[in-house]
């Protein structure tokens, strides 16, 4: 940081005599501070008096960033009633600050370094330019160059960018700041909030500075925040902070250590159990007080191997072999089944009455909340949400629920409303006979909204996990919008993304642009619009599904920088590094963390799958898939999952299962070629020529270009042996070289 501040002086020194900044390029890891820096470039500079202007190209819909850069006449396009100028023009003789500049689509990439290198802008439906006399700053998380070389930036756009270059160190590499930084977030808490002085105490001052801090300076000012809130005390224990370096690892840690790693103390804690247990899965998890798929998924990434594991070259999941008492049990989607050792409990959807009964959608809102909260704890197994949509609209039978989906206990409610003010009602009730566990209403206005799911949430976890940890309950509750508008567009959103007819899902993607126009650090539109992508591309109706693609990314991605324990868009983040980058270890440990923070997300269980197949472990691909179907075995995506059993058991020479899957997958939509091309292989494999034929021929009929050396040399399995072998099935199912 020394270096960094040094750079700048010397920068606005520079400049106060030439009065012009030179292009600055600002990278470093999400939240460690680049709009900050940039914003103190601009306040010390000859600009200082003008605009500061920021675009975000994570934060804007693609379709939208040009009008927003450029500006537009009135009718240069429908909806166009009046003029508008653009960010460019806005910044003229001040500073534009261009944000994840990386996520840039490329035809607007092109534009901009023309308005840059002529410093004439010109707005959409305009016949004449404008000047433009703007200092840029620009920021990424990302390595431009990789992005250079995948053809995803522009290189001569990257050279006009980048004249200075300044690297922002993350928080874990700042040693002593943490502690300051820390301080400084603790004295800005007390005084938002209008509370008494707090301080830290020392076993949270050397926890927050054990803690890897995956999301930088914005993470720390949260767990800061959050502790200012909801800690009673003067001084702020280290349980109140909800992170990840335990009292065990700490007292663990050699005396008087101030920069402690954790992630190797971590590593030697579960080595020691595994070595204590025997590797027995079951006991180590007991021992440490996490899930079972927690050790298996650090002894993954730690490398971790019992020594009587014969395969040294192989991928260090020796343990699962190892534990005796938990054969892995054949894949199975016709019931959920009852975990066992902890409670399993559906929500099912809302009903609303009253002067709301027209919107509907509310209580799909709170339910989506209430699962959210529920999932991040371990102790409990939550079916996901859109397994229970079906029960929408219908008198609930709570022996039903948990007979089709596996459960103990199900929660059911309703939503009243007559002006500002709001009733929740809820009971839970055990699935086997129906008897209520509890009943309850929670009243209050409409403001209140999210802390009315807090305490259902709380209730519930109460009577199910009591051994559940207060500090564990909070950092399961969600991260809320600033704006209620916001939150009633992304529930809209929410009650017609999974429709599936075209007017339906048109629309949520209108909701979900405008919640993050009314609300751009809000993270659940960003992951909902990326789950839109997704779904698109899955049901056949995208025009360009590498664009597509793309933008489930770019989506992804501004939603976990928003909130770095959001499961599904840490989740889609992985599955889009993997199938677009290849950059398989880094979409692994977004796996991971997805899992860590959500063991109940079906779609972080589901989507981690295809990525274990690419890199040859079809054993945990097909495990991973049974464990997400346990927990949305009525999704209403279901061939997404089936298709990828299909890849699993291809990739494990299992042709004839491999068959099966894809049949069930092709039955269930029939247009999603990544199965039709698995389906096609996997018949060729097992010897069935007639119908490979018949389903190559399908997917010609959908994909009329397909060609199969084109496909396998730009398919996410990397492996020369493999892809030759998928070549060769797919060439024996009648497809075109």
């Amino acid at each position: 940081m020394v270096h960094l501040r040094e750079q700048i002086r010397a920068l606005l020194a520079r400049d106060a005599e030439l009065r012009r900044l030179p292009p600055i390029l600002i990278t470093g890891e999400t939240g460690t501070g680049k709009g900050l820096v940039a914003r103190i470039i601009h306040k010390g500079s000859s600009r200082s008096k003008a605009e500061f202007v920021e675009l975000n190209g994570a934060a804007i819909p693609e379709h939208l960033l040009e009008s927003e850069l450029f500006g537009y006449e009135r009718g240069a396009f429908t909806g166009a009633t009046q003029s508008k100028p653009g960010l460019l023009q806005v910044a003229h003789r001040g500073t534009l600050f261009l944000d994840e500049v990386a996520l840039l689509p490329p035809a607007l990439q092109a534009k901009l370094l023309k308005v840059l290198e002529d410093g004439v802008v010109r707005r959409l439906g305009s016949t004449r330019g404008e000047p433009a006399d703007i200092a840029v700053i620009s920021a990424t998380n990302e390595d431009l160059s990789a992005s250079i070389r995948s053809r995803r930036f522009r290189e001569d756009l990257y050279h006009r960018l980048a004249g200075i270059m300044l690297s922002i160190p993350p928080l874990r590499e700042r040693g002593d700041d943490i502690t300051l930084l820390a301080e400084q977030a603790l004295a800005r808490a007390c005084a938002r909030f209008s509370g008494p002085a707090k301080q830290l105490s020392a076993d949270a001052l050397a926890a927050l500075r054990a803690y890897r801090w995956p999301g930088n300076v914005r993470e720390l000012n949260s767990v800061i925040e959050r502790a200012v809130l909801l800690c009673p005390t003067d001084v702020i224990p280290f349980a109140a902070l909800g992170i990840g370096a335990t009292p065990e690892l700490l007292l663990n840690a050699p005396y008087g250590a101030t920069d402690l790693d954790v992630e190797a103390l971590q590593r030697q804690r579960l080595s020691e159990a595994l070595a204590r247990t025997g590797w027995n899965i079951s006991r180590t998890a007991t021992l440490l007080g996490v899930t079972r798929n927690t050790v298996r998924a650090r002894i993954a990434r730690y490398g971790l191997r019992s020594i009587d594991d014969p395969e040294a070259g192989a991928p260090a999941v020796a343990a699962r072999a190892a534990d005796a008492d938990e054969p892995i049990a054949p894949v199975t989607v016709t019931g959920a089944g009852t975990p066992r050792g902890r409670p399993s409990i559906a929500v099912v959807p809302f009903r609303v009455e009253g002067d709301d009964e027209s919107r509907s959608y509310l209580g799909d809102g709170i339910v989506e909340d209430i699962v959210g909260a529920l999932a991040s704890l371990r102790e409990l197994m939550v079916i996901s949400r859109s397994s229970t949509i079906r029960y929408r609209d219908a008198p609930v039978d709570v022996r039903a629920v948990g007979r089709e989906l596996g459960v103990s206990y199900a929660l059911s409610g309703s939503v009243r409303r007559a002006g500002p003010r709001m009733r929740v009602s809820v009971e839970l009730a055990e699935t086997t006979g129906g008897a209520v566990a509890w009943a309850s209403h929670f009243d209050g206005v409409s403001d209140d909204l999210f802390a009315l799911q807090d305490q259902i949430a709380t209730r519930v976890v109460g009577t199910l996990a009591p051994q559940v940890r207060e500090a564990e309950l909070r950092r399961a509750l969600r991260k809320r919008p600033e704006s209620l508008e916001a939150y009633d567009c992304a529930l809209r959103a929410l009650a017609q993304i999974y429709q599936l007819n075209r007017e339906d899902f048109g629309q949520a993607r209108v909701w979900l642009e405008k919640a993050i126009a009314l609300d751009p650090a809000y993270a659940m539109p960003y992951a909902l619009l990326a789950v839109w992508y997704t779904i698109r591309f899955g049901q056949g109706w995208s025009s360009d599904p590498a664009a597509d693609q793309a933008a489930v990314l770019r989506l992804a991605t501004a939603a976990v920088a928003r909130d770095s324990f959001d499961a599904m868009a840490l989740a889609l983040c992985g599955h889009s590094k993997s199938i677009l980058r290849f950059e398989f270890e880094e979409a692994i440990a977004l796996f991971d963390r997805a899992i860590e923070a959500s063991p109940s997300s079906a779609v972080a269980w589901i989507r981690s799958s295809p990525t274990y197949s690419y890199i040859g472990d079809g054993a945990e691909a097909v495990r991973r898939v049974q464990e997400g179907l346990r927990l949305s075995p009525l999704d209403p995506h279901i061939f997404l999952p089936h298709s990828f059993l299909n890849l699993a058991h291809y990739t494990r020479g299992e042709f004839d299962e491999a068959v099966r899957w894809g049949r069930r997958a092709r039955e269930e939509n029939s247009q999603y070629t990544a199965n039709l091309r698995i389906l096609a292989a996997s018949l060729a494999a097992a010897g069935k020529l007639e119908e490979a034929r018949d389903v190559g021929q399908a997917l010609l009929a959908a994909d009329p270009r397909f060609q199969v050396r084109k496909f396998v040399a730009g398919y996410a399995i990397r492996d020369p042996d493999r892809q030759e072998r998928l070549a060769q099935h797919l060439l024996t199912a009648g497809l075109p070289a």
